[in-house]
Protein backbone atom coordinates (compact mmCIF):
# COMPACT_ATOMS: atom_id res chain seq x y z
CA UNK A 1 0.00 0.00 0.00
CA UNK A 2 1.03 3.21 -0.98
CA UNK A 3 1.73 5.84 1.59
CA UNK A 4 3.10 9.02 2.50
CA UNK A 5 6.90 9.19 3.51
CA UNK A 6 8.23 11.10 5.77
CA UNK A 7 7.60 14.08 4.13
CA UNK A 8 4.59 13.53 5.16
CA UNK A 9 4.98 14.28 9.32
CA UNK A 10 7.87 16.75 8.29
CA UNK A 11 6.10 19.13 6.03
CA UNK A 12 3.36 21.01 8.23
CA UNK A 13 0.05 22.72 7.36
CA UNK A 14 -1.46 21.59 9.77
CA UNK A 15 -4.30 23.01 11.21
CA UNK A 16 -4.33 20.88 14.46
CA UNK A 17 -5.79 21.00 17.64
CA UNK A 18 -4.14 23.43 19.97
CA UNK A 19 -1.14 24.47 17.37
CA UNK A 20 0.24 27.90 17.55
CA UNK A 21 0.66 27.50 13.67
CA UNK A 22 -2.50 28.44 11.66
CA UNK A 23 -0.71 28.29 8.23
CA UNK A 24 1.96 26.21 6.20
CA UNK A 25 5.18 27.21 7.35
CA UNK A 26 8.78 25.61 7.04
CA UNK A 27 9.79 24.44 10.45
CA UNK A 28 13.16 23.63 11.21
CA UNK A 29 13.47 20.16 12.81
CA UNK A 30 16.58 19.12 15.19
CA UNK A 31 18.64 16.07 14.45
CA UNK A 32 21.02 14.85 16.86
CA UNK A 33 24.59 14.04 16.78
CA UNK A 34 24.06 10.24 16.85
CA UNK A 35 21.79 10.68 14.11
CA UNK A 36 23.53 12.49 11.50
CA UNK A 37 26.38 10.08 12.03
CA UNK A 38 24.42 7.51 11.44
CA UNK A 39 22.75 9.48 8.19
CA UNK A 40 26.16 10.00 7.03
CA UNK A 41 27.82 7.06 7.71
CA UNK A 42 25.43 4.55 7.59
CA UNK A 43 26.28 3.32 10.99
CA UNK A 44 23.78 1.19 12.99
CA UNK A 45 21.60 3.53 15.04
CA UNK A 46 18.09 3.73 16.21
CA UNK A 47 16.04 6.86 17.82
CA UNK A 48 12.72 7.87 18.36
CA UNK A 49 12.67 11.18 16.53
CA UNK A 50 9.56 12.78 18.25
CA UNK A 51 11.26 13.25 21.86
CA UNK A 52 13.37 15.39 20.18
CA UNK A 53 11.08 17.01 18.15
CA UNK A 54 8.15 17.12 20.61
CA UNK A 55 5.93 20.23 18.67
CA UNK A 56 6.01 17.97 15.55
CA UNK A 57 2.60 18.25 14.30
CA UNK A 58 0.95 15.98 11.97
CA UNK A 59 -0.79 17.21 8.71
CA UNK A 60 -4.18 15.16 10.05
CA UNK A 61 -4.11 16.54 13.29
CA UNK A 62 -3.67 13.40 15.25
CA UNK A 63 -1.01 12.08 17.86
CA UNK A 64 1.50 10.35 16.55
CA UNK A 65 5.36 8.91 17.39
CA UNK A 66 8.23 8.64 14.52
CA UNK A 67 11.27 5.67 15.03
CA UNK A 68 13.74 5.95 12.70
CA UNK A 69 15.87 2.55 12.65
CA UNK A 70 19.16 2.70 10.84
CA UNK A 71 20.58 -0.95 9.54
CA UNK A 72 23.67 -0.44 8.30
CA UNK A 73 24.83 -1.19 4.57
CA UNK A 74 23.38 -4.76 3.00
CA UNK A 75 24.74 -7.09 0.75
CA UNK A 76 23.18 -5.16 -1.79
CA UNK A 77 26.28 -2.28 -0.84
CA UNK A 78 22.80 0.16 0.23
CA UNK A 79 22.29 1.30 3.50
CA UNK A 80 19.01 0.00 4.41
CA UNK A 81 16.89 1.86 6.82
CA UNK A 82 13.46 2.18 8.03
CA UNK A 83 10.89 4.42 9.47
CA UNK A 84 7.79 3.73 11.98
CA UNK A 85 5.14 6.17 12.04
CA UNK A 86 3.18 5.26 15.15
CA UNK A 87 -0.85 7.03 15.28
CA UNK A 88 -3.68 7.17 17.84
CA UNK A 89 -6.02 6.14 15.79
CA UNK A 90 -4.70 5.33 11.84
CA UNK A 91 -2.25 2.47 13.41
CA UNK A 92 1.67 1.80 12.08
CA UNK A 93 3.10 2.49 8.91
CA UNK A 94 6.95 0.81 8.27
CA UNK A 95 8.93 2.88 5.54
CA UNK A 96 11.86 0.79 4.15
CA UNK A 97 14.41 2.82 2.03
CA UNK A 98 17.54 1.64 0.42
CA UNK A 99 19.93 4.57 0.05
CA UNK A 100 23.05 4.70 -2.12
CA UNK A 101 25.72 6.24 -1.61
CA UNK A 102 24.56 9.66 -3.17
CA UNK A 103 20.85 9.94 -1.79
CA UNK A 104 22.30 9.10 1.69
CA UNK A 105 25.22 12.16 0.90
CA UNK A 106 22.02 14.45 -0.04
CA UNK A 107 19.98 13.37 2.90
CA UNK A 108 22.64 14.59 5.57
CA UNK A 109 23.65 17.52 3.64
CA UNK A 110 19.93 18.39 3.69
CA UNK A 111 19.67 17.73 7.48
CA UNK A 112 22.15 20.20 8.04
CA UNK A 113 20.98 22.81 6.00
CA UNK A 114 19.08 24.90 8.92
CA UNK A 115 17.19 27.55 6.55
CA UNK A 116 13.28 27.26 6.52
CA UNK A 117 13.57 29.57 3.34
CA UNK A 118 11.71 27.74 0.79
CA UNK A 119 13.83 26.36 -2.44
CA UNK A 120 12.49 25.01 -6.23
CA UNK A 121 13.79 22.06 -7.49
CA UNK A 122 12.99 20.10 -10.30
CA UNK A 123 13.96 16.45 -9.91
CA UNK A 124 12.97 13.31 -11.51
CA UNK A 125 10.63 10.60 -9.59
CA UNK A 126 9.93 6.81 -10.47
CA UNK A 127 6.58 5.99 -10.75
CA UNK A 128 4.39 3.08 -11.72
CA UNK A 129 2.28 2.51 -14.58
CA UNK A 130 0.30 -0.39 -16.00
CA UNK A 131 0.15 -1.51 -18.93
CA UNK A 132 -3.41 -3.14 -21.46
CA UNK A 133 -1.77 -6.67 -20.18
CA UNK A 134 -1.96 -5.81 -16.26
CA UNK A 135 1.95 -5.54 -15.94
CA UNK A 136 3.50 -3.28 -13.78
CA UNK A 137 6.39 -0.58 -15.28
CA UNK A 138 8.17 2.12 -13.91
CA UNK A 139 9.06 5.39 -15.68
CA UNK A 140 10.93 8.28 -14.57
CA UNK A 141 9.00 11.76 -14.17
CA UNK A 142 9.98 15.18 -13.94
CA UNK A 143 8.85 16.74 -10.34
CA UNK A 144 9.01 20.31 -9.39
CA UNK A 145 8.52 21.46 -5.49
CA UNK A 146 9.11 24.54 -3.65
CA UNK A 147 10.25 23.47 -0.36
CA UNK A 148 12.67 23.64 2.41
CA UNK A 149 15.99 21.54 0.95
CA UNK A 150 15.54 18.52 3.39
CA UNK A 151 11.66 18.41 3.00
CA UNK A 152 12.97 18.41 -0.99
CA UNK A 153 15.64 15.72 -0.54
CA UNK A 154 12.69 13.62 1.71
CA UNK A 155 10.28 13.64 -1.24
CA UNK A 156 13.23 12.40 -3.67
CA UNK A 157 13.79 9.48 -1.57
CA UNK A 158 9.72 8.34 -0.79
CA UNK A 159 9.68 7.85 -4.76
CA UNK A 160 12.83 6.54 -5.45
CA UNK A 161 14.21 4.56 -2.72
CA UNK A 162 11.10 3.52 -0.30
CA UNK A 163 8.64 1.17 -0.15
CA UNK A 164 5.87 1.05 2.61
CA UNK A 165 3.58 -1.51 4.78
CA UNK A 166 0.72 -0.63 6.47
CA UNK A 167 -0.81 -2.61 9.90
CA UNK A 168 -3.70 -1.45 11.78
CA UNK A 169 -3.96 -0.49 15.23
CA UNK A 170 -4.93 -3.99 17.83
CA UNK A 171 -6.85 -2.19 20.68
CA UNK A 172 -3.69 -3.02 23.01
CA UNK A 173 -1.46 -1.18 21.20
CA UNK A 174 -3.92 1.77 21.00
CA UNK A 175 -4.61 2.12 24.62
CA UNK A 176 -0.99 1.58 25.32
CA UNK A 177 0.20 4.42 22.62
CA UNK A 178 -3.08 6.86 24.22
CA UNK A 179 -1.38 6.35 27.38
CA UNK A 180 2.26 7.06 26.27
CA UNK A 181 1.23 10.30 24.44
CA UNK A 182 -1.68 11.93 26.48
CA UNK A 183 -0.93 11.63 30.10
CA UNK A 184 0.82 13.95 32.25
CA UNK A 185 3.83 13.31 34.10
CA UNK A 186 3.30 11.89 38.03
CA UNK A 187 4.94 14.91 39.14
CA UNK A 188 2.60 17.32 37.21
CA UNK A 189 -0.58 15.19 38.39
CA UNK A 190 0.58 15.88 41.80
CA UNK A 191 0.74 19.55 41.01
CA UNK A 192 -2.87 19.68 39.88
CA UNK A 193 -3.91 17.92 42.18
CA UNK A 194 -2.93 20.99 44.96
CA UNK A 195 -3.51 23.45 41.84
CA UNK A 196 0.58 24.16 42.70
CA UNK A 197 1.82 26.13 39.36
CA UNK A 198 3.69 24.50 37.32
CA UNK A 199 4.34 23.77 33.43
CA UNK A 200 4.67 20.72 31.53
CA UNK A 201 4.38 19.99 27.16
CA UNK A 202 2.31 16.99 26.81
CA UNK A 203 3.87 14.20 24.20
CA UNK A 204 1.25 15.50 21.40
CA UNK A 205 1.73 17.54 18.63
CA UNK A 206 -1.68 19.16 19.37
CA UNK A 207 0.35 21.44 21.57
CA UNK A 208 3.34 24.09 20.73
CA UNK A 209 2.76 25.45 24.22
CA UNK A 210 3.17 24.04 27.64
CA UNK A 211 0.00 23.70 29.55
CA UNK A 212 0.23 25.65 32.72
CA UNK A 213 -1.11 25.56 35.94
CA UNK A 214 -1.57 29.09 37.28
CA UNK A 215 -3.50 28.54 40.73
CA UNK A 216 -6.41 28.88 42.70
CA UNK A 217 -8.77 31.01 42.34
CA UNK A 218 -12.42 31.01 44.23
CA UNK A 219 -12.81 27.51 44.67
CA UNK A 220 -11.19 26.68 40.90
CA UNK A 221 -7.73 26.01 39.38
CA UNK A 222 -6.68 28.30 36.74
CA UNK A 223 -4.74 26.52 34.05
CA UNK A 224 -4.08 27.80 30.45
CA UNK A 225 -3.19 25.76 27.73
CA UNK A 226 -2.65 28.08 25.23
CA UNK A 227 -6.03 28.50 23.08
CA UNK A 228 -8.46 28.59 26.53
CA UNK A 229 -8.21 29.61 30.05
CA UNK A 230 -9.56 26.75 32.37
CA UNK A 231 -11.23 27.56 35.58
CA UNK A 232 -11.79 23.95 36.64
CA UNK A 233 -13.48 23.25 40.49
CA UNK A 234 -11.85 21.73 42.85
CA UNK A 235 -13.55 19.09 43.18
CA UNK A 236 -12.61 17.97 39.33
CA UNK A 237 -9.06 18.42 39.85
CA UNK A 238 -8.11 14.95 41.01
CA UNK A 239 -9.42 13.82 37.92
CA UNK A 240 -7.29 15.33 35.31
CA UNK A 241 -4.67 12.75 34.03
CA UNK A 242 -4.35 13.62 31.06
CA UNK A 243 -4.82 16.04 28.05
CA UNK A 244 -8.20 14.61 26.82
CA UNK A 245 -9.38 14.82 29.99
CA UNK A 246 -8.41 18.26 30.06
CA UNK A 247 -9.86 19.72 26.46
CA UNK A 248 -13.87 17.76 27.71
CA UNK A 249 -14.15 21.08 29.84
CA UNK A 250 -13.46 23.16 27.03
CA UNK A 251 -17.38 22.63 25.39
CA UNK A 252 -18.23 24.69 28.52
CA UNK A 253 -17.76 28.57 28.25
CA UNK A 254 -18.44 28.40 32.11
CA UNK A 255 -15.40 26.63 32.33
CA UNK A 256 -13.29 27.47 29.48
CA UNK A 257 -12.34 30.99 28.19
CA UNK A 258 -10.88 31.53 24.49
CA UNK A 259 -8.14 33.22 24.74
CA UNK A 260 -8.08 35.64 21.43
CA UNK A 261 -5.09 35.42 19.46
CA UNK A 262 -4.94 37.14 15.86
CA UNK A 263 -3.35 35.24 13.22
CA UNK A 264 -0.38 37.30 11.84
CA UNK A 265 0.51 35.20 8.96
CA UNK A 266 -0.97 37.36 6.22
CA UNK A 267 -0.68 40.55 7.51
CA UNK A 268 2.26 41.35 4.97
CA UNK A 269 0.21 40.86 2.52
CA UNK A 270 -3.15 42.84 4.00
CA UNK A 271 -1.20 46.26 4.47
CA UNK A 272 0.28 45.81 0.91
CA UNK A 273 -3.18 45.96 -0.09
CA UNK A 274 -3.88 49.00 1.94
CA UNK A 275 -2.21 51.02 -0.86
CA UNK A 276 -4.65 50.21 -3.30
CA UNK A 277 -8.09 51.86 -2.58
CA UNK A 278 -9.70 49.85 -5.23
CA UNK A 279 -8.97 46.28 -3.60
CA UNK A 280 -10.39 44.70 -0.61
CA UNK A 281 -8.15 41.83 0.94
CA UNK A 282 -9.49 38.33 2.36
CA UNK A 283 -7.05 35.94 3.49
CA UNK A 284 -8.05 32.21 3.34
CA UNK A 285 -10.04 31.06 6.51
CA UNK A 286 -7.71 28.62 9.03
CA UNK A 287 -9.98 26.13 10.68
CA UNK A 288 -8.89 24.67 14.21
CA UNK A 289 -11.01 21.86 15.76
CA UNK A 290 -10.70 20.29 19.55
CA UNK A 291 -12.85 17.18 19.89
CA UNK A 292 -16.57 19.19 18.79
CA UNK A 293 -15.22 23.07 18.81
CA UNK A 294 -14.69 24.94 15.82
CA UNK A 295 -12.50 27.81 15.19
CA UNK A 296 -12.22 29.83 12.65
CA UNK A 297 -9.75 32.83 11.58
CA UNK A 298 -9.25 35.31 8.69
CA UNK A 299 -7.57 38.76 8.23
CA UNK A 300 -9.19 41.24 6.48
CA UNK A 301 -8.11 45.10 5.07
CA UNK A 302 -9.28 47.75 3.13
CA UNK A 303 -8.50 51.52 2.78
CA UNK A 304 -11.18 53.31 3.98
CA UNK A 305 -10.96 57.70 3.33
CA UNK A 306 -7.22 57.19 3.46
CA UNK A 307 -6.94 55.20 6.30
CA UNK A 308 -5.77 51.33 6.63
CA UNK A 309 -8.48 49.08 8.45
CA UNK A 310 -7.06 45.69 9.18
CA UNK A 311 -9.04 43.20 10.60
CA UNK A 312 -8.00 40.15 12.31
CA UNK A 313 -11.75 38.13 12.88
CA UNK A 314 -12.12 34.80 14.95
CA UNK A 315 -14.83 32.51 15.91
CA UNK A 316 -15.74 30.09 18.48
CA UNK A 317 -18.12 26.98 18.47
CA UNK A 318 -19.23 25.00 20.92
CA UNK A 319 -22.15 23.18 21.28
CA UNK A 320 -24.90 25.53 21.91
CA UNK A 321 -22.28 28.82 22.19
CA UNK A 322 -20.84 31.05 19.83
CA UNK A 323 -18.53 33.34 20.29
CA UNK A 324 -16.63 36.19 17.66
CA UNK A 325 -13.89 38.15 18.32
CA UNK A 326 -12.10 40.85 16.31
CA UNK A 327 -9.24 42.87 16.27
CA UNK A 328 -9.59 45.78 14.43
CA UNK A 329 -6.34 48.39 13.73
CA UNK A 330 -7.04 51.49 12.30
CA UNK A 331 -4.17 53.68 11.12
CA UNK A 332 -2.72 56.56 8.14
CA UNK A 333 -2.59 54.98 4.91
CA UNK A 334 0.89 57.42 4.54
CA UNK A 335 2.34 54.98 7.64
CA UNK A 336 1.81 51.65 5.06
CA UNK A 337 4.67 52.65 3.00
CA UNK A 338 6.70 53.38 6.35
CA UNK A 339 6.12 50.12 7.71
CA UNK A 340 6.30 47.70 4.53
CA UNK A 341 9.48 49.28 3.65
CA UNK A 342 12.20 47.24 5.40
CA UNK A 343 10.06 44.00 3.89
CA UNK A 344 10.07 44.77 0.43
CA UNK A 345 12.39 41.96 -0.83
CA UNK A 346 10.53 39.24 1.92
CA UNK A 347 6.83 40.68 0.40
CA UNK A 348 8.22 40.18 -3.25
CA UNK A 349 9.22 36.52 -2.52
CA UNK A 350 6.44 35.84 -0.21
CA UNK A 351 3.86 33.01 -1.13
CA UNK A 352 0.37 33.06 0.65
CA UNK A 353 -0.17 29.64 0.12
CA UNK A 354 3.50 28.88 1.45
CA UNK A 355 3.98 31.45 5.13
CA UNK A 356 7.60 31.07 5.65
CA UNK A 357 8.86 31.83 9.16
CA UNK A 358 10.35 34.78 7.53
CA UNK A 359 6.93 36.18 6.24
CA UNK A 360 5.75 35.32 9.70
CA UNK A 361 8.74 37.11 12.09
CA UNK A 362 8.28 40.47 9.74
CA UNK A 363 4.43 40.36 10.43
CA UNK A 364 5.20 39.56 14.32
CA UNK A 365 7.28 42.57 14.07
CA UNK A 366 4.51 45.21 11.58
CA UNK A 367 1.63 43.60 14.40
CA UNK A 368 3.79 44.61 17.56
CA UNK A 369 4.96 48.24 15.90
CA UNK A 370 0.92 48.49 15.36
CA UNK A 371 -0.02 47.51 18.72
CA UNK A 372 2.78 50.15 20.69
CA UNK A 373 1.18 52.75 18.96
CA UNK A 374 -2.16 51.83 20.33
CA UNK A 375 -3.94 51.84 16.74
CA UNK A 376 -5.17 48.11 17.60
CA UNK A 377 -8.03 47.30 19.80
CA UNK A 378 -9.96 43.63 20.30
CA UNK A 379 -13.70 43.77 20.34
CA UNK A 380 -16.19 40.91 21.20
CA UNK A 381 -18.96 40.26 18.68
Amino acid sequence: MKKIFLASFLISTFISPQTATWAKTYPIYNFSAPLLNAVKNCYKYNEEFTKINPDLTSSEAICQRFNIRINGIMADNLCHASVTHKTQDMGKTVYKCKLSRAERNELYQAMLNQSAEPITSTFSIKEEYEDENGTLHQALTPMTMTDTAFNIALTKLKHNACTSDYEEPNESEQKLFNEYVLTFSENFQNKLKTCTPAQEYIKTPYLSKPIKIIGKEANTCVIDSGTFIYHIPMSDIYKLTNYDQLSTFAADPQIAKYVSTPDLSYVLFALSKCLKEEDDYQSPIQNQMINNIQMTKQTTSHNQDQDCVLKFMETVSRPDYYEAYETVCIFPEAEVKELLAPYQKILAKASQTQISQTTQNAAQKLYDTLNKKGYCHLNSL
